[in-house]
């Protein structure tokens, strides 16, 4: 974000962007980027239409260049921003920055220090532990028996990269000899600064996660936050974030994960945030 005044732009929900119960537009699946059913939330899916597709192209300085940036730009004005990777199960955290440009189609990264990496208790949050079983489905063929765990947060920056806000998604699931793959638990966090240390102050207006699910012999976990703010520059002008987060664990001790960005209001032509695994 950047201290300029835009007109509001609506947001994409988690509805849109979910896999979740109940009619769900093609779009939505595009955007979402994994053709899993995730578990049912309160909301309906909007009915929404990408308009245009951007890929993002890294600039020169970008150190740390993503498998996938995407721009989509929305039937309601909206743009959300939509990246993916992959993470290694019980590496130390690691994270970036990231800086976009929507005008120019570009972005850049930055590697997180230790030191930038810390911890923040969730405000609101869930968690769950399975009491049922395995699931269904053929085991990969690379196998990492054991118990394993990932975990990705997104967080909305502001230009001095203060963090504002943090959503987070986790999971852990055991690996059999054969390669099976049991999700054991999950959990979903939101926070939001309250005073940031430049004396703004966000509040989290939604915090929509839901319980673990399978996909492909994969053990995931979705979650997402809304966020707002009404002193970013203007009283009178409002700022609205959402994130949202999705990870799938898979037998070989790796997880694929998926995440997007969308804020808008006050400040939404740059975009600033990071992403952290584990």
């Amino acid at each position: 974000m950047m201290h300029r005044r835009t007109r509001f732009l609506p947001l994409l929900t988690l509805a849109a962007l979910g896999a979740w119960l109940g009619p769900v537009p093609a779009d939505a699946a595009q955007l979402r980027g994994d053709q899993a059913a995730a578990p049912e939330t309160k909301q309906a899916p909007r009915q929404l239409r990408i308009e245009r597709t951007t890929k993002l192209q890294p600039l020169p300085d970008a150190e740390v260049v993503l498998p996938k940036l995407e721009a989509f730009f929305l039937s309601d004005g909206s743009v959300t921003v939509r990246g993916q990777g992959t993470a290694k199960a019980g590496a130390p955290p690691s994270g970036f920055d990231f800086t976009i440009d929507l005008e120019k189609g570009t972005y850049t990264t930055r590697t997180l220090t230790p030191e930038e990496i810390r911890e923040r208790e969730p405000q609101q949050g869930a968690m769950g532990f399975n009491r049922t079983g395995p699931a269904p489905g053929s085991p990969q063929e690379k196998v990492s028996p054991g118990n394993w765990q990932g975990r990705v947060r997104v967080q909305t920056k502001d230009p001095a990269f203060i963090v504002l806000t943090e959503t987070t998604a986790r999971v852990s699931w055991s690996v059999s000899a054969g390669g099976t793959v049991t999700w054991t638990s999950y959990s979903d966090g939101c926070w939001a600064a309250n005073p940031s240390s430049l004396g703004t102050h966000w509040y989290n207006s939604s915090c929509s996660g839901g319980s673990a699910y399978y996909n492909s012999n994969r053990a995931c976990n979705a979650n997402t936050g809304s966020y707002y703010n009404y002193d970013f520059v203007d009283p009178n002008a409002g700022t609205f974030v959402t994130d949202s987060d999705w990870l799938c664990g898979r037998n070989d001790a790796i997880f694929d994960y998926n995440w997007s960005h969308s804020d808008s209001g006050e400040g939404a032509i740059l975009i600033y945030g990071s992403v952290l695994t584990n």
